[in-house]
């Protein structure tokens, strides 16, 4: 199958779980509800990117370098997306560091295990991955956790996506990462810029949805947020 269908499976079938469980407990379909779960879902999903970023970098520079070398400059190739994978690659980390060979065609950093983007988003892979899923499960079941304590974390979780995500913008156009392989502007603001965009704009209503949990002056009054 192409990798693509196995990302549509993932993301649509973990955010039709977790709004059917919601609706389920709680006989509502919310909006904060569902644009969290499915962000967080995605999420979940790059943070195993990511440590495939961690664990085959190697593999990502040599077949980076092998791309850049052949390909016109400019030129992404096909888009991986939509290449074969056997569900062997699929069930592992391997398979999945294709990605980030396609997205170092846009940010060569990502090849390069000394790099701001490479360390920020690796680090974003082992740290989110956990909070990531709590907030997906404490959404809806209130017993787990106090909304305040969810709160808490929510507010460390957000803010660290979001943050991180202003500072790698900010060192991608501070050293004109688009100018190694000359990528156009379409492909910069369709790979880079709107899909990290999205890092800022979700945990941006996450934070805002944890200060609801904390500043509610009781449990019931808070999780409301979500109801």
């Amino acid at each position: 199958m192409w990798m693509i269908v196995y990302v549509a499976v993932f993301v649509v079938g973990g955010v039709s779980a977790l709004a059917r469980g919601h609706h389920d407990a709680h006989g509502v379909a919310n909006p904060t509800h569902l644009a969290l779960a499915g962000f967080l879902v995605v999420n979940v999903m790059i943070c195993m990117w990511e440590i495939a970023l961690l664990v085959h970098v190697k593999r990502i520079k040599r077949r980076s370098r092998a791309l850049l070398r052949r390909l016109p400059t400019g030129s992404l190739g096909a888009l991986c997306l939509f290449e074969h994978m056997p569900l062997r690659d699929a069930l592992s980390l391997e398979g999945w560091s294709e990605i980030w060979v396609a997205y170092s065609l846009c940010d060569t950093s990502y090849a390069d295990a000394n790099s701001f983007g490479w360390s920020i988003d690796t680090g974003n892979g082992i740290s989110a991955v956990l909070p990531s899923a709590l907030w997906c499960v404490c959404m809806t079941n209130h017993t787990l956790l106090s909304p305040k304590i969810l709160g808490i974390i929510g507010i460390a979780h957000f803010w660290q996506m979001a943050y991180g995500t202003i500072l790698y913008f900010f060192q991608y156009c501070y050293h004109k990462r688009w100018e190694k392989h000359g990528n156009s502007w379409g492909q910069i603001l369709a790979l880079v810029v709107a899909s990290n965009v999205t890092w800022i704009l979700f945990p941006a209503l996450g934070m805002w949805a944890s200060s609801k949990l904390i500043l509610a002056e009781s449990d019931a009054e808070a999780w409301k947020i979500f109801l």
